[in-house]
């Protein structure tokens, strides 16, 4: 089995019906031999889990893994534990449990108090002037 085929048959975000990826809204990765963090995370894993509904699959599994391992020259599949910020992708270190890298963090907390003041401006007009205590 090759991995475009795992892909088309594993993946949740794969569409049948025009081969794009759900949240990309693009041509799926795999298919065009390039690397995916979800299908390296969420299907990868499959290949590796013996179930016995799967038996004559799962070692068809196991070629199209060790295929896309090779393709791509990784040397092992990245662990889950590797966080990431969901906003620019730049990994965490181990050590940072907000999930999010300085530099976005630092853009989201301006634009939250942008956003107060906003508010809070709203209120002082809407009110004649005067805030309320």
């Amino acid at each position: 089995m090759k991995p475009e085929t795992l892909a088309k048959t594993e993946c949740a975000n794969y569409r049948l019906g025009d081969g794009f990826c759900w949240p990309a809204d693009a041509e799926c990765l795999v298919c065009d031999g390039k690397r995916c963090k979800y299908y390296e995370r969420a299907v990868l894993p499959i290949a590796d889990q013996k179930t016995a509904n799967d038996l004559a699959l799962q070692p068809k599994r196991a070629i199209a893994r060790s295929r896309y391992i090779k393709r791509h020259g990784i040397t092992e599949h990245p662990p889950d534990e590797i966080a990431t910020c969901p906003i620019c992708d730049k990994p965490l270190p181990s050590s940072r449990s907000r999930g999010r890298c300085d530099s976005c963090r630092n853009k989201q907390n301006r634009e939250t108090g942008r956003q107060r003041k906003r508010k809070q401006r709203e209120r002082v007009t809407k009110n004649g002037g005067l805030a309320p205590c």
